[in-house]
């Protein structure tokens, strides 16, 4: 009978024991929104509470992670590896099972990345880009009167200028479907007539086909990530630059170019290899 009890004895407290380390921290919330600080300023409404995922799962590079909803906070010092779980309690009923996880950064991995493979002698099919006299590249610079968009300025002033234009003319949104008619006037059209957004592709269409229109030539590129299976990646444009003799980044979306710490324009190439070597970028 003695050995029964101290049988059942332990048994009870390794239940209370295991009860007691599914216990997880909670932090109250009336508002769905919430900002988080992790190794960066706070970003506001960086998170979303949804208690219907479970559990919802915040991914980071950061050492130290702070959520912080209209009422309540809570921090964790993060170790590579491990997971920290927690409860947001929204309107003190609805309970949003929240994990962090520490995962490697971008760049991190992105510094792993090799060198180009100068020995690839592949040749690339010739081509040329259309005279800024081409019909169609005329109407889009009179309908859309670009000339005075671009100004009398030098090379590089207009570039910027038109990139401007279009970053503030038509608003990104990254999960529309693309328009029937892809090219600069009729996107422009269609995103003024619907109120609407284009993503980052469509954006760089529409600037692409403006610098050519204006005599300067561009291409879109699509960034995409190392891994072969991925559920996103980038377009940006890249210019040529006569009175630099290079070509430079250009990203109409983020309205952004790209410097080193002494303010010379990068091509796309050169942002890559100081990424690669941790040297600072503008």
């Amino acid at each position: 009978m003695k050995n029964k009890f101290f049988v059942l004895l332990s048994m009870v407290l390794l239940t209370q024991t295991m009860l007691a380390q599914k216990e997880l921290p909670i932090i109250k919330a009336t508002s769905t929104q919430v900002a988080i600080r992790d190794d960066s300023p706070l970003r506001n409404s960086a998170w979303k509470i949804v208690p219907e995922v479970n559990p919802d799962v915040y991914t980071t590079s950061a050492k130290k992670v702070t959520f912080y909803t209209d009422i309540d906070s809570i921090s964790f010092t993060i170790n590579p590896n491990e997971q920290y779980d927690f409860v947001i309690l929204l309107n003190g009923k609805d309970s949003a099972y929240t994990r962090i996880v520490w995962e490697e950064s971008k760049v991190d991995i992105y510094k792993t990345g090799a060198t180009y493979n100068y020995s690839d002698t592949r040749s690339v099919p010739k081509f040329t880009y259309q005279s800024m006299d081409d019909p169609n590249l005329i109407r889009i610079r009179k309908d859309l009167h670009l000339d005075s968009i671009a100004g009398s300025g030098n090379e590089l002033s207009q570039i910027f200028n038109l990139m401007h234009w279009v970053h503030n003319l038509i608003k990104h949104d990254g999960n529309s479907n693309n328009p029937t008619l892809k090219n600069a006037i009729d996107l422009i059209k269609v995103c003024k007539a619907e109120n609407r957004g284009v993503n980052c592709r469509m954006l760089a269409t529409v600037l692409n086909e403006c610098y050519l229109s204006m005599g300067i030539k561009s291409r879109y590129i699509t960034c995409m990530p190392r891994e072969t299976e991925f559920d996103d990646c980038h377009v940006i444009n890249t210019v040529y630059s006569n009175d630099l003799n290079k070509w430079i980044w250009i990203d109409p979306t983020f309205e952004a170019y790209v410097m080193d710490d002494e303010g010379n324009l990068l091509g796309i190439h050169e942002v890559r290899e100081r990424l690669i070597h941790g040297q600072p970028l503008v």
